[in-house]
């Protein structure tokens, strides 16, 4: 059930009717603050992995997610880790 409640497609109309966060918003926040660098996850749409990043958790310890391959020429950073992960967050 949890689980279920987690990739719930239509999530949205429940809690924004009693102005309160849902599962996967809270799901979320409890991941994040377990210092989890990221986490991959079905797209309610296509069932396709996605990937959620938590750039301020990349640590110390060597952590890094550096894109490989083609990527757009307008691209100005290909890596995130400790010394740049803030220039990812707004």
């Amino acid at each position: 059930m949890l689980v279920e409640s987690l990739l719930e497609k239509n999530w949205k109309p429940s809690p924004t009717q009693v102005d309160v966060p849902a599962n996967p918003q809270i799901f979320g926040q409890i991941v994040r603050n377990a210092k989890v660098q990221g986490i991959s996850y079905p797209s309610k749409w296509t069932g396709k992995k996605n990937i959620a990043i938590f750039p301020e958790n990349i640590s110390e310890n060597e952590s890094y997610i550096e894109l490989e391959g083609e990527y757009p020429s307008e691209l100005k950073n290909r890596r995130i880790d400790i010394s740049s992960w803030k220039n990812f967050v707004s």
